[in-house]
């Protein structure tokens, strides 16, 4: 992926997780945040899957276009094994 597909992929997922931010969350900490992943992480297995994300932004009212969503999704996908840990979604949040 190159740059400006990167950055503009990183503006998106910016863009939906400051949406959840001011939509549901007021001055949210790692815990709060931590408890948002475990919400979302609807199988349990400690990371978080793209489908687990596309649900969990519709279970808030969020209607993300997929094509963007997925870019966003492996542009933040750090050790690119397609999941989010837990520290990639705390340090995602935490730069908002």
């Amino acid at each position: 992926m190159n740059k400006v597909k990167l950055s503009q992929a990183l503006d998106t997922t910016i863009s939906v997780l400051l949406t959840i931010y001011l939509t549901s969350y007021s001055l949210m900490n790692a815990e709060q945040i931590k408890s948002i992943f475990a919400q979302m992480d609807v199988n349990g297995d400690g990371t978080l899957s793209f489908e687990e994300i596309a649900q969990g932004l519709t279970k808030v009212g969020i209607k993300a276009d997929i094509s963007k969503l997925k870019a966003s999704f492996e542009a933040v996908d750090v050790d690119k094994n397609g999941t989010l840990d837990p520290e990639e979604f705390v340090s995602l949040m935490a730069k908002i």
